[in-house]
C-alpha cells in the first residue's frame, strides 16, 4: 500500500493533466468556433496556436532554466555553520 505523500502526488498529477487536457480541448474548440463563426480566416487561427504554442514554450524553457540554475546554485554553495 502507498504512503499517503505518493498517493497525494500522483493524484496531484492526475489533475494537472486533467486540466491542461481540458485547457487544450477547450482552446481547439474555441478556435473552430471562431472559423465556423467567421469571425476569423482558418490560417488566423492557426497563426494564434502558433504564437500560443512558442509563448508557452518560452516560458516553459525559461522556467527549467530558472530551477536548474537555482538547485546548482545550491549545489554549490557551502555549508554554513550554524551559531
Amino acid at each position: 500500500m502507498a504512503s499517503w505523500p505518493d498517493y497525494a502526488a500522483a493524484e496531484f498529477a492526475q489533475l494537472g493533466s486533467l486540466i491542461w487536457t481540458v485547457a487544450a480541448v477547450l482552446v481547439f474548440a474555441i478556435g473552430l468556433s471562431r472559423i465556423y463563426l467567421g469571425v476569423h480566416y482558418p490560417s488566423d487561427v492557426i497563426a494564434g496556436y502558433l504564437a500560443a504554442t512558442i509563448w508557452v514554450s518560452t516560458l516553459v524553457a525559461l522556467d527549467r532554466l530558472h530551477v536548474h540554475r537555482k538547485a546548482r546554485k545550491k549545489q554549490r554553495a557551502p555549508a554554513v555553520a550554524r551559531r
